[in-house]
């Protein structure tokens, strides 16, 4: 047996015979697996937090670095691989899934399998007996039996498969505790016309507003996207265009991303200022942008940070500084700081992050750091990082 590991901490073993296979094939296969969804959601709520959780149907991993432009979103969150369980099917993925554990042990093999073995519990009867709020939102099919009846959403409008409709159910449950919102249309997309057609790019970039909105409108709490499988290129069936029965990176690996939804405070903005013109930038500039891991280690002691490249803010914004000579950060409290261009354009230098080791850095009034601050991470002394971030301006 072998385990795979997620944020709670908790893990999940696998048949050794599987695991060998795996080994064989995708021999960098990520430890990381779709099955700590159930764990890591339950670890969240037994912390007292809401919890989302948004399952894309056919998002693989490959599939997803194919089309990042067409999904500026999702890019900024930088997935992780993580490996879906065998064979990677839908009902199979989601029994795993919902339950936590490997399909010898839920019963699920097959895409005719309905009904998983008993005393198997799935998370939406673990969130129901800790007291919290559910709700389960699927397409036009249960796919499988759960302890929760989805809310169906078959195609009323002809537009967009069932997405269109599954995205206005999950906007009706959104204050729930629990949410479980389960999205088709990649998958469909892929089928009819190849994992990597146009049509499939279209779809993911509709859905990567869906989700865009989900993420910012969820409140407190956290928020888990991931994946039932990938799909592969079929050549050799003229009838089939895409499949997933196999043992293949473009099958088996699919993105998986955690997140806590109070980073997108909306109201959070700071200004960047180039001669007469100035710009506002928001949270969710940032995550357009696309947001990056910083490690910096001032006076010895390594810090983790999630945050942006000065340096992309300036190209987002088409700010021309190249004439320009210094970059000057103000913050909340008063202080000012400079540094050269140079620096502020080296995009491995000069980051304004909003995150520390996961958490937020919070704001002046409740005793934190942000919600924005500049890091030099270059720098051997904090002594130039702006805290409580107001403006940047350029000269």
């Amino acid at each position: 047996m072998t385990a795979c590991i997620g944020d709670s901490g908790k893990t999940d073993t696998i048949n050794t015979d599987t695991v060998n296979l795996i080994a064989e094939l995708i021999p960098d296969a990520p430890e990381l697996s779709i099955t700590q969804v159930y764990h890591d959601a339950l670890h969240f709520m037994l912390n007292g937090e809401r919890v989302l959780v948004i399952l894309l149907d056919g998002w693989g991993f490959e599939m997803f670095r194919h089309f990042e432009d067409k999904q500026p979103f999702l890019s900024g969150l930088s997935p992780q691989p993580a490996l879906s369980v065998y064979p990677p099917l839908t009902p199979v993925a989601l029994a795993s899934i919902v339950t936590g554990v490997q399909p010898d042990i839920h019963g699920i093999h097959s895409r005719s399998d309905r009904r998983m073995n008993e005393g198997v519990v799935d998370i939406f009867a673990a969130a129901y007996n800790l007291g919290h709020t559910v709700a389960y939102v699927q397409g036009f099919s249960n796919i499988i039996e759960t302890s929760l009846m989805p809310v169906l959403s078959p195609d009323t409008d002809g537009l967009y498969g069932t997405d269109n409709e599954v995205f206005e159910n999950a906007k009706r449950n959104i204050d729930v505790d629990f949410l479980f919102v389960h999205f088709h249309g990649i998958d469909d997309e892929a089928h009819t016309y190849g994992p990597y057609a146009d049509e499939v790019g279209a779809r993911m970039a509709l859905i990567d507003e869906y989700v865009r909105y989900l993420v910012e409108n969820w409140g407190d709490g956290k928020i888990i996207i991931t994946a039932d499988h990938g799909l592969r290129r079929v050549y050799d069936d003229p009838n089939r265009l895409a499949n997933h029965y196999g043992i293949s990176r473009e099958e088996m690996i699919v993105p998986y991303v955690i997140i806590s939804s109070n980073s997108y405070n909306e109201n959070a903005t700071f200004l960047v200022t180039s001669g007469d013109a100035a710009y506002i930038v928001s949270m969710e500039d940032l995550l357009f942008i696309g947001v990056t891991d910083v490690s910096s280690s001032p006076r010895g002691v390594q810090r983790e940070f999630t945050g942006v490249p000065l340096v992309n803010i300036f190209n987002h914004l088409n700010i021309d500084y190249s004439t320009a000579g210094t970059v000057i950060f103000t913050s909340g409290d008063g202080f000012m700081s400079a540094v050269s261009i140079n620096e502020a354009i080296n995009g491995i230098n000069t980051f304004i992050v909003f995150e520390e080791n996961g958490e937020l850095l919070g704001t002046m009034e409740d005793g934190g750091r942000g919600p924005f601050m500049v890091v030099i991470a270059l720098d051997q002394f904090p002594n130039r990082w702006a805290r409580y971030l107001t403006e940047v301006k350029i000269q």
